[in-house]
């Protein structure tokens, strides 16, 4: 349905109603249902036939790569990262998502924040559907490796982005050999103003891996201001996958340092599972219990984290630890107004018409 509202604004060339925008959010992508792409799969017949109709050829194969990474945020949980960087002193300002969805996060943003919206989305029908949903963001329907953004540019860069052990082809980084979520921290690290904020939801394996490499060049960069570990069901309802995720909260510094800070380390659990000393030194980070688990690639050494209270809310969760950071600190962030930038003044064409 939001596929069909979103070609029915285009092709009026108007502006999307309240209502279609409405259908439109509701947009979760395709990875929670690869099903609907595998020809003859029983009971997805239907809606593999219907999305075959519905899609040209190269957006349904577009479509059907990206259920590796199409992994949506549910608005609670937005809404609670959001009022925790509200409480940190972060207002908006000129803001970046560099992997859009359909602009889950933009839907979500504070009323009175600032709001100039910079978006990047690989995926043809989910950049439309940003673009249709917020008329005035600057889409980018392309990788984030193809988008020139100059340095130091944006306020804030927020966004649950794509994970995995596989990388991002950049010229300007390629030498890091990193990983596609370690690529958006870094490239992201350059892109945002010192004092800027970044805020992403990824992979426990940039807390955990066994190698602090990567770790140590955020913190040389960064202060890391927060980090909270969601349990692997967190994204089960939305998204239909387990995945153990962060949600990391950084604060670009000045200046870059050479020491080292706690974070960049791993401990050991009174059980003896391996985790970041950041947790250790803040259990109530841990929005459950870290255990090891090869459900997800089969490795007796893998780690998870699971809160099997029925009664877990996770969005509740993130609001109690959040009020707890910003209760007796004073803000992080400076507060940012968006100054517009002047237009050049007219200039009158000195040369006489032709007669």
């Amino acid at each position: 349905m939001a596929i069909k509202v979103l070609q029915n604004v285009e092709a009026g060339q108007r502006t999307a109603t309240l209502a279609e925008q409405k259908v439109m959010k509701r947009y979760t992508g395709w990875g929670g249902i690869p099903e609907v792409f595998e020809e003859g799969r029983a009971g997805w017949e239907k809606e593999h036939s219907e999305l075959k109709s519905l899609l040209p050829d190269a957006e349904y194969a577009q479509a059907r790569r990206s259920t590796l990474n199409a992994h949506y945020t549910q608005p609670e949980i937005i809404q609670a990262i959001y009022a925790g960087l509200d409480g940190l002193g972060f207002n908006g300002g000129r803001l970046l998502d560099p992997s859009a969805g359909n602009a889950r996060f933009f839907s979500e943003l504070p009323d009175h924040w600032q709001k100039d919206l910079h978006a990047v989305e690989l995926d043809t029908t989910s950049g439309r559907l940003t673009a249709a949903i917020h008329p005035n963001a600057k889409v980018h329907i392309m990788g984030y490796q193809d988008v020139k953004y100059p340095d130091n540019y944006f306020d804030g860069i927020i966004s649950n982005i794509p994970f995995g052990s596989y990388g991002v082809p950049d010229e300007r980084y390629n030498k890091h050999n990193w990983s596609i979520h370690e690529y958006f921290f870094g490239k992201s690290l350059d892109k945002v103003k010192p004092g800027g904020v970044i805020a992403f939801i990824t992979s426990k394996y940039l807390m955990d891996k066994k190698n602090n490499s990567f770790r140590k060049y955020v913190a040389q960069r960064a202060e890391l201001v927060a980090a909270i570990r969601l349990p692997a069901n967190t994204f089960w309802d939305i998204a239909k996958t387990e995945v153990t995720t962060d949600i990391l909260i950084l604060k670009k510094r000045e200046q870059e340092v050479v020491w080292e800070q706690d974070w960049v380390h791993l401990g050991l659990t009174a059980d003896g599972v391996p985790v970041n000393e950041y947790y250790l030194s803040h259990p109530e980070h841990l929005l459950g219990q870290m255990v090891f688990d090869k459900s997800f690639f089969g490795n007796e050494t893998d780690t998870a984290c699971f809160n099997l209270d029925p009664e877990f809310s996770a969005s509740k969760a993130l609001n109690v630890v959040f009020s707890a950071i910003t209760e007796n600190d004073s803000p992080v962030f400076t507060p940012v107004t968006i100054t517009p930038i002047p237009k050049p003044p007219t200039r009158r064409n000195s040369c006489h018409p032709a007669t």
